[in-house]
């Protein structure tokens, strides 16, 4: 499996369209039309549209002529064939297993859900899709490799690029939650990241219960945020390694084929790691995530405030740093403590207020009850 190529696809698919075309008791016909046309796909050709449609046209030719007298039909005289300029071939471009980008998906899942459609080796597919390696495919894929992708898989550049990590990635005014995220790309602080040796080795978080679901089994460009420590679906606590060795989630290195996340190293799956719930900490990241908004988009939709990047910088100087993060328990009693700092940072502001609007209560009080006594 390690050959594996698009070509090698291609030609599954090829196989898979003959067989379901030509009669199944002439295997040698299906091997030899199997041969002629994988000339074409080898080439970039995909000569098999053109050899259906002469062979129905041949089939209604051969219906249209008259029985003779013993019951049989005559055979189809070449004089009657009528000469066309053909059209220009078919030229096999889209993959033939290209489901759509999901709208909060990493890209790195996306393509690992096409490589396992394909029954193809993720890393193999990876390096063939991309075109070359790359240590941390969300941050670092470029604009010609997102336009390589968008013309094999049919999907256009924008929707491709919004499941990168990529800080250039417009914002969108209508999407609070969303652009919160993308302006925690633009300061970098606070995306999960190794790095040793001059080398940024991306941590991806996971949630066991999604990921052993039918339709949620997928990675979320939130899991790549330290400020993410629970999952905001279901409130399961957010794993960044493999349960059982320690290894980091990396869906694009496996070398041969799989149908689930598993683990490089030791080849555990994901989804079967221990799960713990704390859906009350769901209500505190939304806390941060607002705060956040607040403080980015005060006075405009569509520009970061001055006031929001102080104030990631100081969570990424702390235990929420994105490189080199503190363990996921570390994160999470950081992202406790900083709720419960904002909520009394709110209960302080609010009191004042309560105060004056007591004190001028009772002062109208007091000079109602003096107007009654004259």
């Amino acid at each position: 499996m390690d050959g594996f190529d698009l070509v090698a696809a291609r030609l599954v698919r090829l196989q898979q369209d003959l067989d379901a075309l030509l009669p199944p008791d002439d295997s040698h016909l299906r091997q030899v039309m199997f041969d002629l046309l994988s000339i074409g796909v080898r080439d970039g050709l995909d000569l098999f549209p053109r050899f259906r449609d002469q062979l129905q046209w041949l089939a209604k030719r051969q219906s249209s002529q008259a029985p003779t007298a013993s019951g049989t039909m005559e055979p189809v005289s070449s004089s009657g064939f009528e000469m066309e300029v053909l059209r220009a071939p078919h030229r096999a471009t889209l993959w033939p297993y290209r489901p759509k980008r999901l709208p909060d998906e990493l890209l790195c899942s996306w393509l690992w859900r096409i490589a396992r459609g394909l029954d193809a080796p993720p890393k193999r597919f990876g390096l063939d899709a991309i075109g070359r390696r790359l240590d941390d495919v969300d941050r670092d894929i470029d604009d010609t490799a997102i336009a390589r992708l968008a013309f094999f898989s049919g999907q256009s550049e924008e929707h491709l690029l919004r499941g990168t990590m990529r800080a250039d990635v417009p914002i969108r005014p209508d999407d609070r939650h969303e652009r919160v995220r993308q302006g925690l790309l633009r300061h970098g602080g606070l995306v999960l990241n190794r790095s040793r040796r001059g080398r940024s080795m991306p941590i991806i978080q996971y949630c066991p219960v999604c990921l052993d679901g039918e339709n949620t089994s997928y990675l979320r460009r939130g899991w790549r945020l330290s400020l993410e420590v629970v999952c905001p679906i279901d409130g399961c606590f957010l794993l960044d390694s493999c349960w059982r060795c320690g290894a980091l989630l990396d869906p694009l290195s496996q070398t041969v084929p799989c149908s689930e996340f598993l683990c490089v190293k030791c080849g555990a799956p994901f989804a079967r790691a221990p799960s713990v719930r704390l859906a009350e900490t769901i209500t505190d990241q939304m806390l941060i995530y607002s705060e956040l908004d607040r403080l980015a988009f005060f006075f405009s939709p569509d520009i970061f405030g001055i006031f929001a990047e102080e104030y990631i910088d100081a969570l990424s100087a702390g235990d929420l740093r994105g490189t080199n993060p503190m363990n996921p328990a570390d994160r999470h009693n950081a992202v406790m403590q900083e709720a419960s700092r904002l909520r009394e940072a709110a209960a302080t502001a609010v009191r004042p207020r309560a105060k004056r609007r007591q004190r001028a209560t009772t002062s109208a009080a007091v000079s109602q009850a003096a107007a009654s006594a004259t």
